[in-house]
């Protein structure tokens, strides 16, 4: 960034230039240090009617400058649609697994979300481990008939 001092002196470096290319030059000089630095670094003045210094921010600031001030951006890669998409799924699922009974939930909720394994939950519940796959497929299967809209078994028979 150009710091502001003065112009140079274009008649001195364009001796044999017109009066109108040295004036075009120093408007074009003037323009790019506008663009360079008066509008990059904020502004002081007095207040006359409070009598203290008043900094304004620069007429151009960068994002950082908006985010260390509290102004919070929406996130340009969240595609709403497939934000409620994704959650009218995930509120279908809660509700299917609900509707499980409580040892299909217990398997479900220990092979998905504590992230264990068939053969360690076969063991803890004394049977096969291809009991405990067969029985995730079924309720799998089940979910995912309840997510179609297509009736299943609940709780309650």
């Amino acid at each position: 960034m150009e710091k502001r001092g003065k112009p140079p002196y274009f008649e001195k470096m364009y001796p044999e230039a017109s009066r109108e290319v040295i004036a075009c030059l120093k408007k074009s000089q003037r323009k790019m240090q506008h663009m360079e630095y008066d509008i990059k670094v904020p502004r002081t003045y007095v207040s006359r009617r409070t009598g203290k210094t008043v900094t304004l921010p620069p007429l151009e600031v960068s994002m950082e400058f908006y985010l260390d001030a509290g102004f919070d951006f929406p996130d340009e890669r969240v595609d709403i649609e497939n934000d409620f998409i994704n959650k009218s799924v995930r509120k279908s699922l809660y509700e299917a697994l609900d509707r499980l009974s409580g040892e299909d939930l217990y398997l479900i909720v220990q092979l998905f979300f504590k992230g264990r394994s068939e053969q360690a939950l076969a063991k803890e519940l004394h049977v096969y481990q291809n009991a405990v796959h067969k029985r995730k497929k079924r309720i799998l299967r089940d979910l995912k008939k309840a997510l179609n809209g297509e009736v299943v078994k609940t709780k309650n028979g």
